[in-house]
This record gives structure tokens, C-alpha cells and sequence, in this order.
């Protein structure tokens, strides 16, 4: 209860998925910062100044509807395969938003975007190649 077991190989591999859940809200929740309170946001994070407003709040919707699109098919069991498509979604966010901190010489936050985007790789094949 609580778990979802992947299947590789024969071997299986629990993940719990309180800790995913976790792990999702704690990051996305910067998200929902950025969209509700611009100028808090803009104080906290010297490159939220550095976007157009439009455009954070496009970037912050996209990243709190994806963080939804990851968790809702595996807590719901409702359409499974948006799982894959919202990591492939957020992976696109994190690979630009990656070139973007690369640019404004920022390796602390391109680390983490890498970091992030290696596990949603890793969640887009799990949930479409190894446990559709």
C-alpha cells in the first residue's frame, strides 16, 4: 500500500511513493511562489527578475501543471501514460532552464536543473519503456 513496484528484468523495485510525492511538491512549489507572489520571488531569486512576468507565469503554470501530470495518473490510476508525457514536458522545462542559468553564470541552479532532469528521464522511460 502506498508503493509502486516496477518490474525490471524479473527483479522488482518498490518505490515509495510517499517520498515522490515529497520530493514533486517540495521542488514545484517554487512554482506556485513565483506565479502567486512575483515580487517575494523576485527578493529570493536574483533570475526571476532577469524574465519577462508573462513568462515566468507561463514557465511556473507549466511546471505546476507537470508536477499534476506526474502525480495524479500513479495516485488516481487515471490515464497512466500522462505520466511519461509530463516528465518528457518537464524535461523540456529543465533542459532550457539549464542553458538559461549556464548563461546568466549560475552553475548552482543548472546543477540542479541536470539533477531534475536525469529523473525525469528516468520517470518518462520507466513509465513508457519498463512499466507502461
Amino acid at each position: 500500500m502506498g508503493e509502486d513496484v516496477l518490474r525490471v528484468a524479473g527483479n522488482q523495485c518498490v518505490e515509495p511513493r510517499a517520498e515522490r510525492v515529497g520530493s514533486n511538491v517540495e521542488h514545484y512549489g517554487a512554482a506556485i511562489t513565483r506565479a502567486v507572489a512575483y515580487d517575494f520571488a523576485k527578493n529570493r531569486m536574483a533570475w526571476v527578475a532577469a524574465l519577462p512576468r508573462p513568462l515566468l507565469l507561463f514557465i511556473s503554470l507549466a511546471e505546476i501543471l507537470g508536477a499534476l501530470g506526474l502525480l495524479l495518473p500513479g495516485l488516481t490510476g487515471v490515464a497512466p501514460p500522462l505520466t511519461s508525457a509530463a516528465a518528457v514536458g518537464l524535461g523540456i522545462i529543465q533542459a532550457l532552464a539549464f542553458r538559461f542559468h549556464m548563461s546568466r553564470h549560475e552553475p548552482r541552479n543548472a546543477s540542479a536543473n541536470l539533477g531534475l532532469l536525469a529523473l525525469l528521464v528516468v520517470v518518462a522511460l520507466g513509465r513508457s519503456v519498463v512499466s507502461p
